[in-house]
């Protein structure tokens, strides 16, 4: 099944512009591929095979909210979307989670998000495949089995530079949080 699933997801893409008009609103896996990573730091150009697999993730209930909304167009919380953000050189406002109880769902300003977006719509192309119930046993099988670099979870060959770009976006992100509490400013 796993070797199914993989063969669709890296034979079946679609440019990411594409997805708002075609991704199903229902479960299953999905891939996205860059297409020109020229932009991209060479740590992860070298670490990106032939195929230009960048992150494989999951849908628990809808490919459409997941893989466009979320992962490519940053709508809510998505991890593809801050890492590559991050490794496109851009970070979040200053101080933007200060007082939020999730610290970690660092964004970025509308101005930076539209950037992203628009480098995502010309450079990545998209797969997916509908499955009624998706797996998480299967989607970490098939991190482990094509290691793609933008997953850090599960991925033996994770990039601990795409790792320290998050801890830096996370750290401005939180900067002012600590001052906050105590009633002093920074």
């Amino acid at each position: 099944m796993i070797d199914l699933i993989t063969e669709e997801l890296l034979t079946r893409r679609i440019p990411a512009r594409y997805g708002g008009q075609v991704i199903p609103d229902r479960p299953g896996y999905y891939a996205i591929f860059v297409t020109c990573s020229g932009d991209l730091p060479g740590w992860l150009r070298c670490a990106i095979d032939q195929s230009g697999l960048l992150y494989l993730g999951i849908a628990r209930k809808s490919l459409e909210t997941r893989l466009f909304r979320q992962e490519l167009r940053h709508k809510s919380p998505a991890t593809f979307f801050r890492g590559l953000g991050a490794t496109l050189g851009y970070r979040p406002p200053v101080g933007s989670l200060c007082g939020k109880s999730n610290q970690k769902n660092y964004k970025f300003s509308p101005e930076n998000t539209a950037a992203i977006i628009t480098w995502i719509d010309a450079n990545l192309e998209i797969s997916w495949v509908v499955s009624d119930m998706p797996e998480h046993k299967v989607e970490k099988a098939m991190i482990r089995k094509l290691a793609p670099p933008m997953n850090t979870a599960h991925n033996q060959k994770a990039l601990p530079q795409l790792s320290q770009l998050r801890v830096e976006c996370r750290e401005i992100a939180c900067r002012g949080s600590q001052a906050s509490r105590n009633g002093s400013q920074e």
